[in-house]
């Protein structure tokens, strides 16, 4: 179970991933890229998160897949609050369908009304480096 201090009772939440470090961290020409965008069916302070009752994808999951000799990306799970009952898909997986290099989730998020909650990353590299 996650549990988030700050976040009441609600009946959806939104989920999202996003790669910063797109194609790599020494040039990030095509970050941010999506990877994913899912709402939850709900978040309850005794139960957690319901993903799969009410739950959907907005963006189909993309799997961490760093290019070789890309190094480590940040892999950046974000969770964010607001009305998600009419949410708009980026028009493409770059930068958030913002088609500016360095632009993404918050653009997204900003123009969706969503604010963040949560937070957390991990590092991932291509296994042949």
């Amino acid at each position: 179970m996650i549990f988030c201090p700050e976040v009441k009772d609600t009946t959806g939440l939104t989920i999202v991933l996003t790669d910063p470090d797109a194609p790599s961290r020494e040039n990030p020409i095509w970050g941010e890229m999506c990877h994913w965008i899912a709402i939850t069916g709900g978040y309850s302070l005794d139960a957690g998160f319901n993903i799969g009752d009410g739950g959907e994808e907005i963006v189909s999951y993309k799997p961490p897949a760093p290019p070789p000799r890309t190094g480590y990306h940040r892999y950046v799970f974000l969770l964010l609050e607001g009305d998600n009952s009419n949410l708009t898909a980026p028009s493409q997986r770059q930068h958030w369908g913002t088609g500016m290099e360095g632009h993404g989730v918050r653009d997204w998020a900003t123009n969706e009304r969503l604010e963040v909650v949560g937070a957390n990353f991990f590092y991932e590299r291509h296994r042949k480096q």
